[in-house]
């Protein structure tokens, strides 16, 4: 684990590279879902997804604020609130 940062200074590329990661979790959340009531799902959210979404995030939220940045990492976080409720069906 670490920071990215690009020649710009940008942590744009570190959310990009948290989101990859983050989607692969998200992914095996998806397949796993038929066998985990919400309850699990958010746990497996909690510890396994935010806390990579979460990484350092204090300091390139505060820094580069970007629009861009927030999207991406809302954007992961979106898709696996879906799938938790999808869960409930």
């Amino acid at each position: 684990m670490g920071v990215t940062l690009d020649t710009n200074l940008s942590f744009q590329t570190h959310a990009t590279e948290t989101a990859t990661k983050a989607n692969k979790i998200v992914y095996l959340l998806s397949k796993l879902k038929k066998y985990m009531n919400v309850e699990d799902s958010l746990k497996t959210y909690e510890i396994l997804i935010r806390s990579i979404l979460e990484y350092c995030s204090a300091i390139y939220m505060y820094l580069d604020a970007t629009q861009k940045v927030t999207e991406i990492i809302e954007k992961v976080q979106n898709k696996t609130i879906m799938i938790i409720v999808s869960a409930t069906k």
